[in-house]
């Protein structure tokens, strides 16, 4: 399968976890979708990678870079999930959903300001600055 498929596929997964993951904050708060969604998840990728037999060759190659950067990714990814279930509490699962849409701007500026990548092209661009007008569009 190509990447394209895979995208939409988990644009349409987000969009479900979503929609029912703001009534559950609303009947049981924060705290209930952080469990179900950080509990489920850990269970399933663990499910998924006995399935695929990746978790001895992914153990036996992790290095203490590695290790790092998967402290840091998971620190990043805790700090964004609390943060979008937070702003869904406050506004709606659409609004946050829509303005989380932004991160690939952030992605393309952390990967040139750390790294040294320029990974824009003239049709990211023009999306990105799509993205912003929508941003802005929907904010007022």
């Amino acid at each position: 399968m190509t990447w394209l498929p895979l995208a939409l596929a988990s644009a349409t997964l987000w969009g479900f976890n979503y929609s029912f993951g703001e009534r559950l904050i609303r009947s049981a708060g924060v705290p209930a979708l952080l469990v179900s969604n950080t509990i489920g998840a850990a269970l399933f990728i663990i499910l998924y990678l006995l399935a695929k037999g990746s978790i001895r060759p992914l153990l036996a190659s992790v290095n203490a870079k590695d290790l790092a950067l998967m402290l840091f990714c998971a620190g990043t990814s805790a700090g964004a999930i609390i943060s979008v279930q937070t702003a869904i509490s406050q506004k709606n699962a659409t609004s946050a959903g829509l303005v989380e849409m932004t991160y690939p701007l952030f992605t393309a500026a952390i990967a040139y300001a750390v790294f040294g990548e320029a990974q824009l092209t003239a049709r990211a661009i023009i999306g990105a600055g799509l993205i912003i007008a929508g941003v802005l569009f929907i904010s007022k």
